[in-house]
């Protein structure tokens, strides 16, 4: 009888000792980086003063596959601005507009079902209308390709400011965007 209840009390302490050391290892791998992942952040967009009298449009276009990331960064914007923009009719977006006169100020929240829409995106891509405002197919100052990944942000929102030379990130990132 001793010995049955010896044998079910190192059963029992093994098994505490077990739970222990998976706690103690999660924690661990927690302080080691986090979890990170892609998160809804809230999106605020200001018109710099400099273009205030302008009547701007900013597409945020959620993406969640890495070939669509590269198709939309690579894209001519002056093509996706385009009447006839394919790809901007086949992407789902939320679209801002800044008219003369208007708010120079609007927010995405990241309560907005168009979070649920994009099925959960790991970038945004930010695309501006700018009158006057061009660039180059790869490198156009109009788009931005943010990270949602939780870990590249120092804050839960992303500040973007739009004004006479593209597309701005204000918002303190690890990448130095």
């Amino acid at each position: 009888m001793i010995l049955i209840c010896l044998k079910e009390i190192s059963m029992t302490v093994r098994t505490a000792m077990s739970v222990v050391a998976m706690a103690v290892a999660a924690v661990f791998s927690l302080s080691l980086g986090g979890c990170g992942g892609a998160v809804k952040y809230d999106i605020t967009v200001t018109r710099d003063e400099s273009i205030k009298d302008m009547s701007v449009q900013v597409d945020l276009i959620g993406v969640n596959n890495p070939s669509t990331r590269e198709t939309v960064a690579g894209y001519d914007v002056n093509k996706y601005w385009a009447a006839d923009g394919a790809l901007r009719k086949v992407n789902v977006y939320h679209s801002m507009q800044f008219v003369s006169g208007g708010p120079s100020v609007q927010t995405f929240s990241a309560s907005n079902e168009m979070w649920n829409t994009w099925q959960e995106p790991k970038w945004v891509v930010v695309i501006a209308l700018i009158p006057g405002v061009g660039g180059e197919k790869g490198a156009d100052p109009r788009r931005k390709v943010l990270t949602l990944d939780s870990k590249e942000w120092k804050e839960r929102k992303l500040d973007i400011r739009v004004d006479s030379t593209g597309v701005r990130v204000l918002t303190p990132g690890k990448s130095g965007y």
